[in-house]
């Protein structure tokens, strides 16, 4: 039987570029679906994209979105981080317990849950084991959603931008890692600090507590080692590119990995 669906996770530290390189391709998922209605049509029009136009549905999974909705108030994940959390912010901080929930919203601020487990690795897991499973029961609601969309003629190509998919060992059933990689430390560091409003130390803490590049090419080497699955990796360099040059490599992805092999 004829695979209907392709999932691919672009993952990354954070500020390497996966935004910027999602949303190009955003940019080339509106033009396909432009000329798959263009060619239903009209079947003589030909795609700067690929020759022929494949019929292809399309899903894209933000589990930065995901994420925040497992801290959304009055859920188990919510209640269950107030809990194991709340105590230490005096305790790491030194500050009254009440500064880890918005008065107003009823909402963790998670700057301040970041200040408490990004320089201590036991509570960074202890965290994780509280959010990652929730994030990753949303993905499978998602995954089914963008499977019920194949049909006898249109195929499906879920797309999930993940900065901890691997440290998360969500890479199961994922077709193929696209590990984007800025390199450059200093413009990381910057664009963090501008995009988060951190301090410089607050941002190092933040990728300090990802896997670099190296790391994550060596776990889904392992990961095929160890289990039936051969999850292709595909590293993406956009150290020292111009936003123009970015564009194109996102360009070229679409062609090359995400439609080619679908014609």
């Amino acid at each position: 039987m004829q695979k209907k669906i392709k999932t691919i996770g672009i993952t990354g530290g954070i500020c390497s570029g996966k935004s910027t390189i999602m949303n190009h391709l955003r940019e080339c998922i509106a033009e396909h679906e432009r000329l798959q209605q263009n060619q239903q049509q009209d079947s003589s029009e030909v795609d700067h994209i690929s020759n022929a136009v494949p019929l292809i549905h399309f899903h894209i999974i933000s589990t930065d979105e995901l994420g925040w909705k497992a801290y959304e108030v009055d859920t188990p994940c919510y209640h269950k981080v107030i809990e194991e959390f709340g105590p230490l912010v005096k305790e790491k901080l030194g500050e009254d317990p009440s500064v880890l929930v918005d008065a107003q919203t009823r909402q963790i601020n998670r700057r301040v849950l970041g200040r408490i487990v990004f320089k201590d690795a036991k509570l960074m897991k202890k965290l994780t084991d509280i959010v990652w499973p929730e994030i990753r029961r949303l993905i499978e609601i998602e995954l089914k959603k963008a499977v019920s969309k194949a049909t006898e003629n249109y195929k499906v190509v879920c797309l999930m931008e993940a900065a901890v998919l691997v440290e998360a060992d969500w890479q199961h059933g994922i077709d193929q890692v696209w590990i984007i990689d800025v390199s450059n430390m200093k413009d990381r560091l910057e664009r963090l600090c501008k995009r988060n409003n951190l301090t410089p130390e607050e941002a190092q803490d933040r990728i300090n507590a990802q896997l670099c590049t190296s790391e994550i090419l060596q776990k889904l080497k392992e990961h095929n080692e160890k289990t039936n699955e051969q999850v292709e990796s595909v590293y993406v360099d956009t150290y020292g590119k111009s936003l123009e040059q970015v564009k194109e490599i996102a360009i070229e992805l679409f062609k090359t990995k995400v439609i080619q092999d679908w014609k």
